[in-house]
């Protein structure tokens, strides 16, 4: 079917309710599409997912339909019968940093491309959708070399083809951005490439996702290709000024000349630096040569206008409203995640004369949490009580601000998970109930270190800190209840073996799969 006459069929098809779609798409495990898969079920489409790990990744929208296609773009025989049935092909897969003999720009971004191409002639499919980058154009590193050479693939589809090419997406587990703001959260000190005021035109995660989708609903983009950006042109200086003023943190910068950088990230990919930034923070090694040459490419408009808004019309969000969206959205960082042994805290009190039962206590703790602990919480559910999905910030001496989301919160128990870039790594649970007609209520820390650095500091200061906290915690409870406690605080300490600690980490798997489930 040629560019015309799929565009006459789309224009048939076109009501008040819009067509429904059956759309192939590949890449659905990279922040894009993450993003966009749900999008896209949102705007009612069918959607046949495309990837190595397709099968767990459908796996994050247990209520809704994705059929997991499981194939690599770079072998075309996996790849045979995916595009069978589907009306457009949205291609997103793609890599930044070449990591092994196997994922090479070549092998994935172009050729994996040409076979896309292929499979969806193939299969019929009337649209093909190509996601590129800003610069694919003009830029000399090896990625955009490779995105170039996709695009003229693309250019020679036999069907409509129609190619978007973003700014740099950020959003949770992003190369860039999310690294920086894990890093600004964990870690002493900040490397910046070379003077750190290579601009750059970033664009959340859902406006690439609106993007895509206003795309969808229109009918004269075939053949066009669209550069798409957010409205803050930045550089990492500015980002990094935005990301200590969000977290009320600065650690000092140090410069990298971008010479170095590149040795540095060569270095990372064969030499365990990576894996000390790893153990030491707690967060992944932020350069590679691919993002040092990148960054030096300065990806912005090249001219004023963003298709993104006079084209597909869709009102970019805000970089400063965007890295607040970010920094809540953060995944948990769990006790698999962390550094040293995981230790079991547990803090209770046996309450006389309480004026409520087990079930209002629970009631009470989640609609007034943010008073009951002693740390000074900078947002929190606000009217409301505390809700499985909310995520809250708060502020500790000497990291800035941190957060920590709940998991669980039910009439029988609190779960809070800590998210990356918090000193520690795990759950905290409240509960209460009664024991031999006496109400006991407890709060249970499974915690580890996120990285050694925070090893040393809890070592040093933050024991004592943390553990009186707890104790604090338990005695407003006790004052809330209108009750009294006897026997005062109870703490008890343990540190768990293998087989214990296998069994928490399981537990907290299992909560924020409930967690995403409940999304």
């Amino acid at each position: 079917m040629d560019a015309v006459s799929f565009e006459e069929e789309r224009r048939e098809r076109s009501t008040a309710e819009l067509p429904e779609l059956r759309a192939l798409v590949t890449g659905g495990s990279g922040v894009i599409g993450k993003a966009l898969i749900p999008g896209l079920l949102d705007a009612g489409y069918q959607v046949r997912l495309l990837g190595r790990s397709a099968e767990r990744t459908v796996a994050d929208w247990p209520e809704r339909a994705v059929e997991p296609w499981s194939a690599n773009v770079a072998d075309p025989k996996s790849l045979e019968g995916a595009a069978d049935g589907s009306d457009v092909v949205i291609h997103a897969a793609g890599i930044v940093a070449e990591s092994s003999a196997d994922a090479t720009f070549r092998k994935v971004n172009v050729e994996g491309t040409a076979n896309m191409v292929r499979e969806a002639e193939r299969g019929g499919v009337g649209w093909f959708i190509y996601l590129s980058s800003l610069g694919a154009d003009r830029g000399s590193s090896g990625y955009h070399r490779s995105k170039r050479e996709a695009e003229s693939l693309v250019e020679g589809f036999r069907g409509a083809w129609t190619i978007l090419r973003p700014g740099n997406v950020y959003g949770p587990g992003d190369d860039v951005i999310s690294s920086l703001l894990l890093l600004v959260r964990s870690f002493p000190a900040v490397p910046v490439v070379g003077g750190g005021d290579q601009s750059f035109q970033p664009m959340w995660t859902e406006d690439m996702t609106a993007a895509v989708v206003a795309t969808l609903r229109r009918d004269d983009l075939a053949g066009r290709t669209l550069e798409l950006a957010g409205t803050d042109r930045t550089s990492m200086n500015d980002l990094l000024d935005r990301l200590q003023r969000l977290e009320e943190r600065d650690p000092p910068r140090v410069s990298v000349p971008a010479a170095l950088a590149d040795v540095a990230a060569r270095a990372a990919e064969s030499l365990p630096l990576a894996e000390l930034i790893r153990r030491v923070a707690g967060v992944d090694f932020p350069l590679d040569p691919a993002r040092v040459a990148m960054l030096q490419e300065e990806s912005v408009l090249e001219y004023a206008e963003n298709d993104l808004v006079h084209v597909l019309g869709v009102t970019p969000v805000p970089l400063d409203d965007g890295l607040r969206r970010l920094a809540a959205a953060i995944p948990e960082r769990l006790p698999e995640d962390g550094a040293g042994p995981l230790q079991r805290k547990r803090f209770s009190a046996l309450i006389a004369d309480a004026s409520m039962n087990a079930e209002q206590l629970m009631t009470l703790l989640r609609r007034e949490l943010t008073d009951l602990l002693p740390v000074d919480f900078l947002d929190g559910p606000a009217g409301r009580a505390v809700e499985a999905g909310d995520t809250l910030r708060l502020r500790l001496p000497g990291r800035g601000h941190v957060a920590v989301r709940a998991v669980r919160a039910t009439s029988e128990e609190v779960v809070l998970a800590t998210v990356q870039g918090h000193p520690l790594a795990g759950l905290v649970r409240f509960t209460a109930e009664v024991q031999a007609e006496t109400l006991e209520f407890m709060i249970e820390v499974h915690a580890r270190a996120s990285g050694l650095y925070d090893l040393f500091l809890m070592a040093a200061a933050g024991e004592g800190i943390q553990t009186s906290a707890w104790e604090e915690a338990v005695r407003r409870v006790v004052d809330r209840s209108k009750g009294r406690a006897p026997a005062g605080v109870q703490v008890e300490r343990a540190e768990l073996d293998e087989e214990e600690a296998r069994a928490v980490q399981a537990w907290a798997a299992g909560l924020v799969r409930e967690r995403k489930a409940g999304a």
